[in-house]
């Protein structure tokens, strides 16, 4: 799951196949990520903690709330179109696939590709 170093730009994480990954952001959301961790009172270096604040909230869970939340607006969006989403509009912009490879972590220039596709479609 994410760990936040206020002090820093970036956000190591451990992801699939136990990978180390770094998430770039904003300083806008930096910020704002600073001033959540600021109103906690646990010591958990997770950004996503569970409802009991005893440790980290999984990536199911996180799933589990998106559902919930897109079933209220009445309109189905999973995390998986945001990673969709995400690169499509990188490629839109002009962003050489390689970049956006390595920014969505894929392993191959394959799963890349894929997107180009998408985005040619519409």
């Amino acid at each position: 799951m994410w760990q936040f170093d206020p002090g820093t730009n970036d956000n190591d994480t451990k992801r699939k196949r136990k990978k180390d990954r770094v998430v770039l952001f904003a300083r806008e959301c930096a910020e704002h990520l600073k001033a959540y961790l600021d109103t906690r009172e646990d010591t958990i270096p997770f950004v996503f903690v569970n409802f009991k604040s005893t440790g980290q909230m999984f990536p199911r869970t996180i799933q589990l709330e998106f559902d919930c939340y897109t079933k209220r607006l009445g309109v189905h969006i999973s995390t998986h179109t945001l990673h969709h989403t995400f690169a499509a509009h990188l490629a839109r912009k002009g962003m050489p696939f390689a970049c956006i490879q390595v920014l969505l972590w894929h392993n191959g220039q394959h799963q890349t590709q894929l997107y180009a596709v998408y985005i040619i479609k519409q």
